[in-house]
């Protein structure tokens, strides 16, 4: 698509908005003048009725007049409901014509309270002229149909309320008709010249935002060019006067051959070429992650080993600015190209060793939060200002551009840096503050050794690990398990369930607590304090009694007493085997302590917890996460829980998430119907409340996943 269609493009949609833009605000005005008009026309349609009759004499008893009635009554009835609507829908069609129906409702009735003097019926003509106002001809047809029938029907039935006459002809209502229509022809051009007028404002405006914005992206793009050149002038000066002034002393015979010197010289012209080929290759890689041409060789990463590579090939520039590489560290895999990572990891490290002073550090660290693993390269410099901050990332940017600046450098390492990282998937940023440093970040999501990627719909058979010391029962359920088609192993210690888990992560865990050489419960915990098999479910087969606390860890299915049926067995790893994956809930409360302790009980029952404090924060982490349910306090400061339901309803992928009510406020009927969202669960927060709540989630999970295999059921068979 060339740049020319592409500003055609933005220019049409621009005009198109600001043309409905005043359309609204012409719809929105002319509303408004009706709800003060037709209030205004009540009130003389009373004094009307008031003055020409208000009484009426039978003999020497009088009462009030039944157009006294009429005007009030009949008169408020219709122009009540085009004032409600005004208020409540300003700019709606509804609205509009709602208010032409009832315009010329009224008009009929200040014909009748006159007895059909001609006089009024010019307010019929008023009247169109008046919905002319809101450039919309199809408002004058509405009209123009409520005055025919009405002239029909009363010249009909009661032609004295519309002509003054007890007898009319047949066809004078037509004759009536034909001077709306007339108006009408002439009020439809008006119209229609009308809104053109608008068309031709809104396209000259958005023609004018379109060259304002085309001279201003010119002029940014002169002044990116202008630094450009500058950064690439003295990348190129730089490394290329080292060299030429190094070669010119060595042929000049100013310095001696194999002399320090001479060795001293040929460093500095290497060194030098080491830094073009870096800005070549520097411009090349971007030129290829534009392209889409970059090749990625993807395959599970060893985050230790990527940072302990790094670090050591950045050892010799460490030395020469003098600041210390640290390393703080956690185990984990990532799904990556490992070259790239260490080419982004590099880039990050470099540039906090130059804008390090000497004698400091630069550590390298690494967390997970959630399913994402962070690094983090924390320095000791100047740190960056929040005007600057808007640069980094850039190509060919540098906080200083100019000629003369301290530190060398394209700008394209951070470009670079970026661009592969969101190749990965991930995101990248800075932390920083002026004299406190910088702590540049990126975060990839982590690799669960668990997850394959599909080979034509085969799936390879799940393996179920039996920890258990009793060789006659091993016997009988291996015939059960792989009958069931499961892969079987089995241990028989502590010891070597534990050296079998270092190298394998099974589908399911049957575990007795009662071994040889220890409890089962040392390997529960191995289990929990593994990255890559907290989730495992286990299966706790055992003589001892029940213990509930180690039945509600979220990494327990069931809990046999032996003896026990195999097929109970069976049926626990199936159950095991069918939940789809962790449950991930959004607590939304403003009391972090009843975040905190409500995070820690989930979590128990193996769901993953994201918190939000207010209910801005709530919509803003439903937008960016994958959210399964959603726990949900009322009252809240800023944004109460109400508010955030009515946002969720309009974003398209929360609708139908199931929504837990936790609070302790009584709702009435009305409150909770608005506080629906998809499967709606209400909880109040008592002494009581936690195994509840727990148990709610396991509902509405269910109730869920069952909705969405009966919709797909039912998808299928159509």
């Amino acid at each position: 698509m060339t740049i020319k269609a592409t500003i055609k493009e933005r220019t049409e949609e621009r005009f198109k908005q600001l043309f409905h833009e005043q359309q609204d605000r012409v719809y929105v005005r002319t509303d408004r003048m009706f709800r003060y008009l037709l209030l205004i026309e009540w009130l003389a349609g009373i004094i009307t009725a008031l003055v020409i009759s208000p009484r009426s004499w039978s003999g020497v008893i009088s009462d009030v007049h039944i157009h006294v009635w009429t005007a009030v009554w009949l008169g408020g009835l219709i122009v009540s409901w085009p004032i409600y609507m005004s208020y409540k829908h300003p700019g709606s069609v509804q609205t509009r014509h709602a208010i032409a129906v009832g315009q010329m409702l009224y008009s009929a009735v200040l014909i009748h309270l006159t007895g059909g003097r001609i006089e009024t019926h010019f307010h019929v003509f008023g009247s169109l002229a008046f919905l002319s106002f809101y450039r919309d001809w199809r408002v004058l047809i509405s009209a123009s149909v409520v005055v025919a029938g009405d002239h029909f029907l009363r010249g009909l039935f009661f032609p004295r309320s519309v002509y003054g006459v007890d007898a009319i002809e047949p066809w004078r209502w037509v004759e009536h008709a034909w001077w709306v229509v007339f108006e009408d022809v002439f009020l439809i051009w008006a119209c229609h010249e009308n809104v053109q007028e608008m068309r031709r404002n809104a396209l000259r405006q958005a023609e004018i935002e379109a060259t304002r914005a085309t001279v201003e992206e010119r002029e940014e793009a002169e002044r990116r060019v202008s630094e450009f050149y500058s950064i690439v002038s003295h990348e190129l000066r730089t490394p290329l006067t080292s060299i030429r002034g190094a070669l010119g002393l060595i042929e000049g015979g100013i310095v001696e051959p194999g002399t320090e010197q001479m060795n001293e010289l040929i460093s500095v012209a290497r060194e030098s070429s080491d830094r073009l080929i870096r800005l070549i290759n520097d411009m090349l890689d971007l030129k290829k992650i534009e392209s889409g041409k970059m090749e990625f060789k993807m395959r599970p990463v060893n985050t230790s080993d990527l940072i302990a590579k790094t670090l050591s090939a950045l050892d010799g520039m460490s030395k020469q600015c003098n600041v210390v590489l640290k390393s703080e560290t956690v185990h984990g895999t990532v799904y990556g190209d490992f070259d790239k990572l260490t080419q982004v990891l590099t880039n990050l490290v470099s540039n906090a060793m130059k804008f390090s002073p000497p004698g400091s550090s630069v550590t390298v660290q690494t967390e997970i939060l959630g399913e994402f693993f962070r690094f983090n390269i924390i320095d000791n410099g100047p740190g960056i200002a929040a005007e600057d901050l808007d640069k980094l990332f850039v190509k060919f940017q540098q906080l200083d551009s100019s000629d003369t600046r301290q530190q060398g450098g394209t700008g394209l390492g951070l470009a670079i840096s970026r661009a592969l990282i969101e190749q990965h998937g991930g995101q990248i940023g800075v932390q920083t503050e002026v004299g406190k440093g910088s702590v540049f970040w990126f975060e990839l999501a982590v690799h669960n050794d668990l997850e394959v990627e599909p080979e034509a719909n085969r799936r390879e058979p799940l393996h179920v690990l039996l920890i258990e010391d009793d060789d006659g029962l091993a016997a009988v359920l291996k015939v059960v398990i792989e009958k069931s088609g499961y892969v079987f192993s089995r241990v028989s210690t502590v010891s070597d369930a534990l050296q079998v888990l270092q190298n394998t992560i099974p589908a399911v865990v049957v575990l007795d607590l009662t071994l040889p050489d220890g409890s089962g419960l040392v390997i529960l915990e191995h289990l929990r304090s593994q990255r890559t098999t907290e989730h495992v479910p286990v299966i706790v087969s055992t003589g001892q009694q029940r213990d509930d606390r180690i039945v509600a860890s979220g990494a327990n299915v069931d809990w046999l007493a032996k003896p026990f049926d195999p097929q109970r067995l069976i049926a626990s790893i199936q159950r095991a085997l069918n939940v789809p994956g962790k449950c991930k809930v959004l607590i939304v409360d403003d009391d972090s302590s009843t975040r905190t302790i409500l995070s820690a009980q989930l979590r128990t029952h193996g769901l993953e917890c994201i918190e939000a404090e207010d209910g801005f924060e709530a919509v803003y982490l439903s937008r960016k996460e994958a959210i399964d349910l959603m726990v949900l306090d009322v009252k809240m400061p800023n944004m109460d829980g109400f508010q955030v339901v009515k946002a969720l309803r309009q974003d398209r992928k929360m609708r139908g998430t199931p929504l837990i009510i936790y609070t302790g406020r009584d709702l009435s009927e009305d409150e909770r119907q608005s506080l629906s969202l998809g499967l709606t669960a209400y909880v109040a927060k008592n002494g009581d409340s936690d195994l509840q709540l727990a148990e709610t989630i396991s509902a509405l999970i269910s109730q869920s996943r069952a909705l969405e295999q009966e919709a797909a059921r039912l998808k299928i068979t159509q």
